[in-house]
């Protein structure tokens, strides 16, 4: 049987269905906001728990899925109709609601409707799926899965010295589809992840993809939607300054000082250019830029309560 992920489409009509469960204690975050940098007397105050959210995992004979791409076709393209209806199938539409002979409609990628009255619309192709379930699976809302493992160039972009400071780095750029654990995961029910580098202190920008075949640029759902990092000692580059607890701590807290500064930096350069010294350029802090603005949310993993506390 094959899994056609529909996951976000259904995701986006069962929200005020949705089933809120606490994560273990070594998952945290934070939405950080510009005035958290710019007293060093601030700290840096985190919730303790992310939230489970459900999507939808379709258990088929057959899969549909229409996927608009910007890659060149080889051969013929093909042009399957944009709107399928699934019929006499049972649903799930939250774990206590149970549709028996169901009909789901996808038109465009996106569930259209869902339920036991739901009319076959016109123009959609009808595929009968008795004897098929139609069930939510489970988003992971923080992984490392996809994630290759790549070495700092230190000679290579305008990157930080300090090779623990990885912020400028893309889950989406370096996704790969090789890893055996992204068939675990979906194996266990699961068709949407959230996904992070997993190198360094400051590891980079998050992502959200879809657990399913297919090239990368039709597995990343959206980009650089979190930044991730650790309070954990890193050994991936040896014994690279922080080697110690109250080091990392340190480390975050001086990094983050050091993106409001570069922040303002520009800002002053770009108003007056003729007098203020242009600064260097730093992918890293640049990346962190969003986080010290508040725009983008700073998730850490930990690995401990008191890892938790910390913050």
């Amino acid at each position: 049987m094959k899994i056609s992920l529909l996951s976000l489409s259904l995701f986006q009509r069962l929200i005020p269905r949705l089933i809120s469960c606490q994560l273990p204690s070594q998952f945290s975050y934070q939405f950080p906001s510009h005035s958290q940098f710019s007293s060093r007397n601030r700290s840096l105050g985190i919730p303790s728990a992310l939230f489970f959210a459900l999507g939808l995992m379709v258990t088929l004979a057959s899969s549909y899925e229409a996927v608009a791409q910007t890659e060149p076709v080889n051969g013929m393209k093909v042009n399957t109709p944009s709107v399928v209806a699934f019929t006499n199938a049972t649903i799930y539409l939250s774990p206590d609601e149970v549709v028996e002979n169901g009909t789901l409609v996808i038109r465009n990628g996106k569930v259209e409707a869902a339920g036991a009255n739901v009319a076959v619309p016109a123009d959609a192709r009808v595929m009968d799926m008795s004897g098929k379930t139609i069930y939510p699976g489970l988003i992971d809302p923080f992984t490392n899965v996809g994630m290759a493992k790549q070495e700092e160039e230190t000679e290579s972009g305008a990157r930080s010295w300090n090779p623990h400071l990885r912020a400028q780095m893309s889950a989406s750029e370096i996704y790969h589809t090789e890893d055996e654990g992204i068939e675990g995961l979906r194996k266990q029910g699961f068709t949407t992840v959230l996904t992070a580098p997993d190198m360094g202190i400051f590891r980079g920008q998050a992502a959200v993809t879809a657990l399913k075949d297919g090239p990368v640029s039709s597995k990343v759902i959206r980009s650089d939607v979190a930044q991730s990092a650790t309070l954990t000692t890193s050994w991936d580059f040896g014994f690279a300054y922080p080697t110690s607890a109250i080091g990392v701590i340190a480390f975050l807290r001086q990094t983050l000082y050091d993106a409001d500064w570069y922040e303002r930096a520009w800002e002053a350069y770009l108003e007056d250019p003729a007098s203020v010294e242009r600064p260097e350029t730093n992918e890293a802090l640049e990346a962190l830029g969003s986080v010290v603005r508040g725009e983008t949310p700073l998730i850490f993993e930990t690995r401990s309560d008191e890892e938790i506390q910390r913050v």
